[in-house]
């Protein structure tokens, strides 16, 4: 009949059998029973009220007991009672939850030989604990303290160590992470405590993929956001156990960069289907951790052949890079030099997704501005106007906030496409050299900087140049430029007529031609 059962009711049964067996040990004993000094007898037929009692001066008793205590196995046989079904099968949680604090005080006094031997036993008792673990996710309980002290005892003890020498303790394993995890959501100040409890289980010889996952999948969104405390806690045991897990999530993640997108997606694991993601945030959190894992990465760049993937991953090693911690630029990682690869990729949208990320790289890693300035030299001319576009917008952009991010070679494909083709390409790179120029030149602040302004300075000439181009709308722009950047109208008349002076001096004869042909222009 029982092959025939669910499996929870399998399971329930196979616990009551537990119980009973040893409840009859127990009673075939009850005489051998010896209680800490001021405990009463807990076999007596008494109400509830006076066996919490009991049990709170029995766990006083042995909360009190250290390590060092003299002769513990004389309570070897109280701590067989309190497993009983007397106790574990109660039908008042404040019973369950003494017990539970009494047995994880039994587990450390007896250290590191416990007096229970039988693994079914044992396991039954660690859900017991886990159990009652659930109990700190309320802060405001009146019993709080008792579980805020029953996790003290087992993350102190490291109690559930035992799981690495007992077989089929997986799910117990999970069960514990699983609930952890749930519970610091509502209290922080339970983390260090958490921390040593878990640790151990990625610091073994085998980590379970269902492990993995509860650990792994506090540290992406929207988890990560859902959970604070969640990814604080799973980002330090990360951190302290990082030798350990390197391995694993080697192999993890390179076989899984074997696979295809369409394979990940439909995987069983979360690992599988956040494969990205995950990357990123242990890049962040213990950038050697992944270290063996970008030349797969690199590969998967360089052999992509699915469009869609081959944009995944070209925005996953852009994150990788960009990271203000990473040296992989400087270092010259085969990641980077794959990554510069796409600028000419033969999809649009990844040559696009490279152009937009110029920017980012110049202002956060400087070290980039040579193989970026080599990348756009073909790039800034490219087919596609919007990339065209882009990148001028990126460059300007960058400029903007740091003129020294981007060289003259950058400064001069923005002036080369100041005769694209396309208006909107021109009035990008007109407006932007103006606006430049307006910032850094005529600025107190840059003003007597002779490398800067050695830079830029060659830009007015080309920018006046544009006047004689066949569009009206380029000459519009050029007076602009002129009244907005080059001699701003809001500055005084006096400055300003010293600005038009040094500037009409300084620039090529054509540009000179062009100034007094807008002022002609402006009289008639």
């Amino acid at each position: 009949m029982l092959h025939n059962c669910d499996p929870i009711r399998s399971f329930c049964f196979g616990r009551l059998l537990l119980l009973l067996e040893f409840g009859l040990n127990m009673a075939e004993s009850e005489e051998e029973i010896i209680y800490p000094p001021g405990v009463k007898d807990l076999a007596e037929d008494i109400s509830t009220d006076d066996l919490i009692r009991r049990l709170r001066e029995c766990a006083q008793a042995f909360q009190s007991m250290s390590q060092e205590e003299e002769s513990p196995h004389q309570y070897e046989p109280l701590a067989h009672f309190l497993v009983s079904e007397r106790f574990l099968e109660h039908g008042s949680p404040d019973v369950h939850l003494l017990v539970a604090c009494c047995v994880a005080d039994v587990f450390r006094i007896f250290a590191p030989d416990a007096p229970y031997e039988d693994e079914a036993q044992i396991k039954m008792l660690l859900e017991f604990f886990i159990d009652h673990l659930e109990g700190l996710s309320d802060t405001q309980s009146p019993s709080f303290k008792r579980h805020f002290y029953l996790l003290e005892n087992l993350s102190v003890v490291k109690t559930f160590n035992i799981c690495m020498e007992i077989p089929e303790t997986q799910a117990i394993i999970c069960r514990l992470f699983d609930v952890m995890f749930k519970v610091i959501k509502s209290n922080m100040k339970i983390k260090r405590f958490i921390v040593d409890l878990l640790t151990p289980f990625c610091d073994s010889d085998y980590i379970n993929q269902d492990l993995l996952d509860i650990l792994l999948m506090h540290i992406v969104e929207p988890y990560k956001s859902q959970n604070v405390n969640g990814y604080l806690l799973a980002r330090e045991i990360i951190q302290k156990s990082a030798t350990n897990l390197e391995p694993f999530l080697t192999a993890t993640f390179n076989a899984e960069l074997v696979l295809g997108v369409s394979e990940r997606k439909s995987a069983k694991y979360f690992t599988s289907r956040h494969l990205f993601d995950l990357i990123y945030e242990l890049n962040i959190i213990y950038p050697s951790i992944i270290f063996k894992v970008l030349p797969e990465l690199a590969n998967k760049l360089r052999n992509c052949n699915n469009e869609i993937e081959r944009m995944d991953v070209t925005k996953l090693a852009a994150r990788i890079l960009a990271n203000k911690n990473s040296n992989l630029i400087e270092n010259d990682n085969i990641l980077w030099k794959e990554f510069l690869q796409r600028f000419y990729d033969k999809e649009i949208c990844v040559r696009e997704f490279c152009a937009k990320s110029i920017k980012t790289f110049l202002l956060i890693h400087p070290e980039s501005k040579d193989d970026i300035t080599n990348a756009l030299i073909t790039t800034h001319r490219d087919v596609s106007e919007h990339i065209r576009y882009t990148v001028i917008a990126s460059i300007l952009a960058a400029a903007k906030e740091d003129i020294f991010s981007i060289n003259e070679q950058l400064l001069d494909y923005v002036q080369d496409r100041m005769l694209d083709k396309k208006y909107e390409v021109r009035k990008e790179a007109i407006l932007g050299l103006g606006k430049l120029f307006n910032k850094y030149v005529l600025s107190e602040k840059y003003g007597n900087d002779n490398k800067l302004i050695k830079m830029l300075d060659l830009s007015k000439s080309g920018l006046l140049n544009i006047y004689y181009q066949p569009f009206s709308e380029d000459r519009i722009l050029v007076e602009r430029i002129l009244y907005t950047c080059l001699v701003p109208y809001q500055k005084p008349k006096e400055e300003r007529m010293k600005l038009l002076y040094k500037l009409y001096c300084t620039v090529d004869g054509n540009a000179s031609r062009a100034i007094k042909e807008i002022f002609k222009l402006q009289r008639s």
